[in-house]
Formats: C-alpha cells, sequence, structure tokens
C-alpha cells in the first residue's frame, strides 16, 4: 500500500481549492498597505529574498510561503480576487469596519 502523505515542499501543482498568491497580486497588496517587502517578509515570516524573487516571476514559493503570506495579508485586510468573468485577477482591501477601502483588478 503507497504512502498517502503529501510532502508539501515539493508540490508544484496547485488545486484550485488551495489558496495561492500571484506576483502582481502580492506587489499590489504591499502597495495598497504601504509595505516594503522587507515588512511583509517580517509579518510573515517570509523571507525578504524569497518575496523579491516571487514578485519579480523568478521563482515560486513553497506552500508553507504562499499560505504564511497570503494569511499575513488577510490579517491586514487584504482579500484575493480570482479572475472571473470581465475581470482579472486582483487585490481588495477590506477595512477593520468592513467597507471596500480600494482595490486593484
Amino acid at each position: 500500500m503507497k504512502d498517502k502523505t503529501i510532502d508539501k515542499k515539493n508540490i508544484t501543482c496547485y488545486s484550485a481549492i488551495m489558496d495561492r498568491i500571484r506576483p502582481d497580486q502580492c506587489r499590489a497588496a504591499r502597495a495598497l498597505l504601504g509595505w516594503s517587502a522587507a515588512e511583509l517578509a517580517q509579518a510573515s515570516g517570509v523571507g525578504v529574498a524569497t518575496i523579491r524573487r516571487f514578485e519579480l516571476g523568478e521563482t515560486d514559493m513553497r506552500f508553507e510561503n504562499h499560505h504564511a503570506i497570503i494569511g499575513t495579508l488577510r490579517n491586514a485586510g487584504i482579500t484575493l480576487v480570482d479572475e472571473g468573468e470581465g475581470h482579472g485577477a486582483g487585490v481588495r482591501w477590506i477595512s477593520a469596519g468592513g467597507a471596500e477601502v480600494a482595490g486593484t483588478g
């Protein structure tokens, strides 16, 4: 019987139900928050060089890094917007009171 555990470090294909952030969404989210790559790195625990390379499209990130960044951005009020009919992927910033502050996409 095969071992059914998944080595998350080696996942290269992500299921549609898993959260994943695109490089342009990461840059847009930081811009809305006014955060530098270093500030996102500090808040998320992901290396600043990893974030910079990812945003430049030079590399993808490990599963854990995607989730760390997404969780950090969500805690700061950012919502990721998937591509849909008539619009591209983007981000929205929701204020603490629940009102949309700004968005891209």
